[in-house]
Formats: C-alpha cells, structure tokens, sequence
C-alpha cells in the first residue's frame, strides 16, 4: 500500500511542476526576446542505448532473514515518443536486460548440538537474468544553447524472470567438495514449498532523471516492486546510466 501511495504523490507533484515549469521558461524567453532572438527547442522523437550498473536488494521479511544484495549488468534500448508539438512532454519505453550475481560465504557447524563437531565451510552463488518493459513519462528541460538537457521521469515497469540458478559448495576441513544446484523456479529445488519460489512475472515503478550532453546521456534511476518475488521477499533496485542518445 505505500508503494502506490508514493507513485500517487509523485505523479501529483510532477503533473503540477510541469505546468509551472513551462509556463516560467515561457515567460523567460519572453523578456530575452527584446535583447537577444528566441532560441527555438526542437520536439522530436528519440532513441538512446545505454549500458548500466544494478544493485537489487531482496528483503526478506520473514523472522530471522538475511536481506541480499546482488550486483549487475544491464543493457537498455528507450524510444521517447513526442506527445506535444510545442510541449517537450514524452511518452518513454523500450527493454531492459539485467544480468545479476551474488556470492557469500559462510561457516557452519556441522552438527548444531555438538559443540566439538568440526565447522563446515560452504559458498552459496547464484545469477539472475530478467527482462523488463518500462512505460515512463518524462519531461525535457533544455539548457544553455541546446546541447544541454535534463530529464526527469517517473514510470512503471513489467519485468519477467528468466533465470534464477545457483549453486552451494560445501567445503570441510577434511574431506571431499559438495556442490549442490538448484533452479529457484524450480518447487523440488526449493524444498517443496511453492512460497519459496521465484515468480516469473513482477510489476514495479520507478522514478530517475537523465542529464544529456550532446549525444551523451547520464542517468539515475532508484524503483520497487508491487509484486513479491517470493513470500515475504520485495525487491528494490538502483542503477546507473551510461549511453548515447541517436
């Protein structure tokens, strides 16, 4: 419930400081008009392809859970669509691929209730790959003599999980390796227990500006998930842009 309740209040604020931003530029290029012509800003449409750096975190909040953090890749295609000819108001979206990886490694006693039994020291790994669709509304603000610009947005996101497989090494001091993997879809994999798999599908939303130079584009993004990725797991990400506007 506070997920919707601040894209509620986000919209409500961005929708009332479009108007007023518009209506200031406005009025500023009509006092420069007598010193200086006015520069006209060009509406069109745009494509950007852009690289990027992922953190997601699961919180788990069942009693007792650890959170996880996972480190990632991802690549981006955007198209903005004009949705004014006079208005530099866009309608955003495109695909988003997000490889994921996270390693821990922890120590374990072999037998809890012996205090004299041997630790037993384990490795747990695994990678993610999701796809998302983003649908965002954006806004330009376009600075100095047109090479610069800012790009706030606010949007959300329909992201499906492809993959989700892991592996634990078991390391004793004595003895053989065991590795076991497992597929986080996958019921048996995860103990039988529906509740602990992965869903395949999620909804989220997200908010970030972008600041582009010339073809060069910068951006930030910081979004959640309406839906669980499992019982009691919700899932938030950040990342950071780098890529060139066409």
């Amino acid at each position: 419930m506070n997920y919707f309740k601040t894209l509620i209040i986000s919209i409500f604020t961005v929708s009332c400081a479009l108007p007023a931003a518009a209506q200031f530029a406005n009025s500023g290029n009509n006092a420069a008009s007598s010193a200086t012509p006015r520069r006209t800003v060009t509406i069109s449409p745009y494509d950007r392809v852009s690289v990027s750096y992922v953190n997601t975190k699961l919180a788990n909040d069942a009693k007792g859970a650890d959170d996880v953090s996972l480190n990632g890749v991802g690549i981006d295609y955007i198209h903005g669509f004009s949705l004014s000819k006079s208005f530099p108001l866009y309608l955003e979206t495109g695909v988003k691929a997000t490889l994921s990886f996270f390693s821990r490694e922890d120590c374990m006693r072999a037998n809890m209730w012996d205090e004299d039994a041997d630790d037993k020291d384990y490795k747990t790994t695994f990678q993610t790959l999701s796809a998302a669709i983003p649908v965002n509304l954006a806004y330009k603000f376009t600075l100095t003599n047109g090479e610069v610009s800012i790009v706030p947005y606010l949007g959300l996101n329909f992201k499906l999980n492809l993959m989700a497989n892991g592996k634990q090494v078991y390391d004793p001091e004595h003895g053989d390796k065991k590795t076991d993997k497992f597929d986080m879809f996958d019921k048996k994999d995860m103990g039988d227990d529906k509740d602990n798999c992965f869903k395949r599908f999620q909804m989220g939303w997200h908010i970030g500006a972008g600041l582009n130079y010339r073809q060069l584009y910068i951006g930030l993004s910081y979004g959640t998930d309406f839906m669980e990725l499992c019982k009691k797991v919700n899932t938030s990400t950040f990342s950071v842009n780098v890529g060139y506007n066409f």
